[in-house]
């Protein structure tokens, strides 16, 4: 009984418990195929993946620390590219300035029939669309510049030679002799002044000479002083500053010259001047004509003493250098044929120029590569654009600033108003400078001849040149000329002065236009080799 009591209260699991923990083999099966179909799976396309990953990191790697070698190298390549170019450009530019200099008689006239041939060449395409033969055309047109240079110098001359004598000789009739031995000036005489072209003052006097046949009238008016003097039975009148060319009375011409200028010269001056004249430079040893002369005017003979004094000085040199001066004469000489075979150059240049001008340009372009194609052609266009603005505004500048130059000069009543002008004008060419050189020759006429003084003549000479330059930078300038070869005051100032060095008087004219030319050259040279640079860094 304890036994089977036992046996039955021993605990037994439930049913369904048991039934639940037992594994069915058939489904531990399909678990391990899943497993190991799963390890198969990622042996054979993760693990792959993961290794190409790794792969393609390391190149993408290294595809990069390439691509930075290569990238350095282009910009060490770059920059030795910028320093062989620059070191290339300096060379360039010492030979080009080097071969300037040696060949800068031949450049000038290289450039002034180049000048010459750009300024007609329009007129020449013009006519030649007509239906003339183009050659014939520039024969014609080389002719008429001759001839037209011809009749200019002609006119200028006779011009300048009319002025100088328009107020000499004048002859006063022989009656007057009588009437000219008192101090004052007869009214018929006077009307003859006025119709020699010549006004007197009120205070005009007349001076008897020792000789008798000469009588010196000096205007102290205008501190002008003329020789009345009998000649083939008649009495012409002479002003001293203008008939220095008679030769047979030079010393006395020199004698009323050097006393004009003497009385004329400021007081500060006049001094250390006849101290040199006197033959010392020591201001304080002053002579007896220095020291009168800072208190009243000089006279003929004092000043005639002081003229006798230098003409031996210069009989000494002339002796003395004899040899030189026969060398400077020849010299002289041949610079007289050497202008006209200028001539015949530049005209033959230009003619040159004119007739085959075209199938130069043609020729350039053709043996330009095609990569600088473009480039080339609108560097010409661009060029040929500058300097046609420059010159057409030049030109029109120089015309206004004569035109108005000769009208101030011939209001404040100097002679040669017109040439003058004309002269500060064509000096206005050269930057800065060229007004201030313009006004030379006025000053020197108003040193020689003054109407209202040496001092209020001299003021208004100089007002007048700043009243023109005010008027040239604050309204034609900017108008005419504008902006297109500003180069800045500090450069324009140094290439002026290295034009001058290179090529003289043409160097000074066209310093600015060249520096100009040269700056656009550069600039898109500079742009071409900076597409070219870039053209290296992305590989192509």
């Amino acid at each position: 009984m304890n036994g089977s009591v036992n046996q039955d209260s021993t605990p037994h699991p439930p049913a369904e418990e048991t039934s639940s923990n037992t594994v069915d083999p058939a489904s531990q099966i399909n678990t391990e195929q899943l497993h190991a179909q799963t390890a198969t799976l990622a042996r054979e396309t993760i693990i792959p993946l993961t290794q190409n990953v790794g792969t393609m990191t390391s190149d993408i790697r290294l595809v990069v620390r390439e691509s930075r070698e290569q990238t350095r190298q282009a910009r060490i390549a770059n920059a030795s590219l910028k320093i062989i170019a620059f070191g290339t450009t300096l060379i360039s530019l010492a030979i080009l300035i080097g071969v300037i200099y040696l060949l800068k008689d031949i450049l000038a006239l290289v450039v002034i029939s180049f000048l010459i041939a750009y300024i007609v060449s329009p007129l020449v395409d013009l006519i030649e669309r007509k239906g003339i033969n183009r050659t014939l055309l520039v024969i014609i047109i080389t002719l008429l510049m001759l001839s037209g240079l011809a009749f200019l110098s002609t006119v200028t001359v006779n011009s300048i030679t009319g002025q100088i004598w328009k107020l000499l000789p004048l002859t006063v009739e022989s009656d007057f002799e009588d009437d000219l031995d008192r101090s004052e000036i007869p009214e018929s005489l006077r009307q003859k002044f006025v119709e020699g072209g010549v006004t007197l003052s009120q205070n005009a006097t007349i001076a008897v000479e020792e000789t008798g046949n000469r009588w010196k009238l000096t205007d102290t008016g205008n501190h002008r002083t003329y020789d009345v003097r009998k000649e083939e039975n008649q009495l012409k009148v002479y002003e001293t500053l203008g008939h220095l060319a008679d030769l047979e009375n030079l010393h006395e011409h020199l004698v009323d010259l050097a006393t004009i200028i003497l009385n004329q010269t400021p007081k500060f001056l006049r001094t250390p001047l006849l101290n040199y004249l006197e033959g010392t430079d020591d201001t304080a040893a002053s002579t007896k004509v220095s020291e009168q002369a800072s208190v009243q005017p000089l006279g003929y003979e004092q000043v005639d003493a002081l003229v006798e004094r230098m003409e031996a000085r210069i009989s000494g040199f002339v002796l003395g250098h004899s040899q030189s001066i026969l060398n400077a004469i020849g010299s002289s000489a041949r610079g007289a044929f050497s202008v006209f075979t200028t001539g015949v150059i530049i005209l033959f240049l230009t003619f040159f120029l004119l007739n085959s001008g075209r199938q130069m340009k043609k020729a350039f372009i053709q043996i330009v590569p095609n990569r600088f194609f473009e480039v080339a052609l609108v560097l010409i266009q661009g060029l040929d654009r500058q300097l046609g603005d420059y010159l057409r505004s030049r030109l029109i500048q120089t015309v206004i600033i004569s035109i108005i130059a000769a009208i101030g000069y011939w209001i404040l009543g100097l002679r040669f108003a017109l040439l003058i002008g004309i002269i500060a004008g064509l000096a206005n060419l050269i930057p800065y400078i060229g007004p201030f050189l313009g006004a030379i020759p006025a000053i020197i006429v108003v040193f020689l001849e003054s109407r209202f003084g040496l001092g209020w003549s001299l003021l208004a000479v100089i007002t007048l040149t700043l009243v023109i330059q005010i008027i040239d930078n604050a309204i034609i300038t900017p108008l005419i000329i504008g902006k297109s070869v500003e180069l800045g005051p500090v450069t324009t100032i140094v290439v002026v002065l290295l034009g001058e060095q290179l090529l003289g008087l043409m160097g000074l004219l066209m310093a600015v236009p060249i520096a100009a030319m040269c700056k656009l050259i550069i600039e898109e040279v500079w742009t071409e080799f900076r597409g070219y640079s870039r053209s290296i860094l992305v590989g192509h």
